[in-house]
């Protein structure tokens, strides 16, 4: 499945790139729909597959491209006891197997609405290779193995809202509030960003003696190796990590979330774009459900900080 998964990852990408060589604004609207489409047509095989294959479908399928080790010095074996390689690649699981299908759907939803509500907009071709960009970028969140994929995606999706925020970018009255949602946006990928740094200094000793997962690299973001880390600490068996940690790592992904999710105390960004067109907003709307994606991660993480989960369940209203 990984293969299939690469691709389901990389048509929304070659439809945005195809856009830009398209003759006119309508020919490469229909060449994003027809590479969206092609992806959604894989998400439903991969889909399909799993929910069939009971068996081995609780099993993810990941696959990683290594691109950069970490060998620490004499001095740093304390904090790295081993080597860590930072990966990129796919996840496919049950979670990222049905959320492939909804961006995918949603996305293609969204740019048939746009061939009849921005038909004579001076955006028109903006709109769609932007919002192919985002629904690649999307899956590559879905997919992603690990936390650090996860930040390098959010980071990417802010700039891509902002992109699609822009759409009537002559009018002051969009693009200040466009403005300040990416600012927003970004400050939530700094809480990630912080988060990150701080797994390395509380479980990167934890994780780096941990034995190097069956697929994949001894990556120390990655979800497998974190959940595993994650418990042993409410356990009270990690030595740099205790409640306080988890509840501190907690808060700093939860934020992220939450301001990527507009979810309150954090709906502002949001609500300041709703002079955008209706597609724009779709598009960025559905780019909501990164923070509910991160959220469904680090739900491992939530389990073992209960009193943080009680508040989130207070805090946010039901949507």
């Amino acid at each position: 499945m990984g293969s299939f998964a690469w691709a389901i990852l990389l048509l929304p990408l070659a439809g945005c790139g195809a856009s830009f060589v398209a003759e006119t604004p309508r020919r490469a609207a229909h060449l994003c729909m027809m590479f969206l489409g092609c992806s959604l047509i894989l998400a439903l095989f991969v889909l399909g597959y799993r929910l069939v294959h009971e068996t081995t479908s609780i099993t993810p399928d990941i696959s990683t491209l290594n691109y950069l080790s970490l060998l620490p010095g004499p001095s740093e074996t304390v904090i790295f006891p081993s080597t860590f390689q930072v990966a990129l690649g796919v996840r496919v699981d049950n979670l990222s197997a049905s959320f492939m299908v909804l961006i995918s759907f949603l996305f293609l939803a969204i740019q048939g609405l746009g061939t009849s509500m921005l038909q004579r907009d001076a955006g028109y071709r903006r709109f769609f290779w932007a919002s192919s960009l985002l629904a690649s970028l999307m899956i590559a969140l879905v997919l992603s193995p690990g936390l650090f994929q996860v930040w390098v995606t959010l980071g990417a999706i802010s700039g891509t809202t902002l992109l699609l925020a822009l759409h009537l970018w002559h009018r002051r009255e969009t693009t200040s509030p466009a403005r300040r949602a990416f600012t927003v946006l970004l400050g939530a990928d700094a809480s990630l960003l912080l988060g990150l740094a701080y797994i390395i200094d509380k479980f990167g000793p934890t994780i780096g003696l941990a034995p190097q997962p069956a697929s994949g690299a001894l990556d120390v973001f990655d979800f497998r190796l974190l959940d595993g880390a994650w418990q042993a600490a409410a356990k009270g068996t990690v030595a740099n990590g205790s409640y306080k940690s988890l509840v501190i790592l907690t808060v700093l992904l939860v934020v992220a979330a939450l301001v990527h999710a507009a979810q309150a105390p954090f709906t502002a960004w949001l609500t300041g774009l709703r002079e955008a067109p209706l597609p724009v907003l779709g598009g960025i709307t559905t780019s909501m459900l990164a923070g509910v994606i991160l959220l469904a991660r680090i739900y491992t993480l939530l389990l073992v900080t209960p009193g943080v989960l009680s508040i989130l369940a207070v805090v946010t209203p039901p949507s």
